[in-house]
């Protein structure tokens, strides 16, 4: 299977392919050998050229990821090779209004920005904690900060709309 990742506005053309019961993924020159395992939903353990790793997934939209990897959070974007095009386009130019929705169950720890703050794309605007990690929720595209929905503290459900950036 071809694909083409978006992360943080950089393309990577992701080859996946199975051989036995392992996947050899390829990402632009690179090549590695992963096993994994969902012990629990949203929960993966993988198996990567030999070193173990522990990541949370979420599916937040079509073709889209949010990746927990230790304390550091990924939004990782997959479009078929047709798809790619649109998808460049639109981290190239978006317009409108972008929902910051919860990327899983927790507790929000901090607001990084206030309502009316500009932000650009890849800006940290609020740390929210899951699965015992600290996550930090970033806009994808410039804006202004028109409403934050919660506050530091609250308890928030996967999917729960957080902040609006227009």
């Amino acid at each position: 299977m071809r694909l083409e990742a978006l992360s943080d506005g950089k393309q990577y053309p992701v080859e996946i392919v199975r051989k036995a019961d392992v996947f050899i993924v390829r990402i632009g020159e690179r090549e590695y050998r992963v096993d994994y395992r969902e012990p629990r939903e949203s929960l993966y353990s993988l198996i990567i050229n030999g070193k173990a790793f522990d990541i949370g997934v979420e599916k937040s939209g079509n073709g889209s990821y949010n990746i927990y990897f230790y304390d550091d959070f990924f939004k990782i974007e997959f479009a078929d090779a047709l798809q790619r095009q649109m998808l460049v386009s639109a981290a190239d130019g978006a317009t409108g209004k972008e929902e910051i929705v919860a990327p899983m169950s927790g507790k929000i720890v901090k607001l990084l920005k206030n309502k009316g703050d500009e932000v650009k794309a890849n800006e940290g605007i609020l740390i929210i904690q899951a699965m015992k990690m600290e996550n930090e929720l970033k806009a994808s595209r410039n804006g202004t900060i028109s409403q934050f929905l919660v506050k530091p503290g609250d308890t928030v459900n996967s999917s729960q709309l957080l902040a609006v950036i227009e």
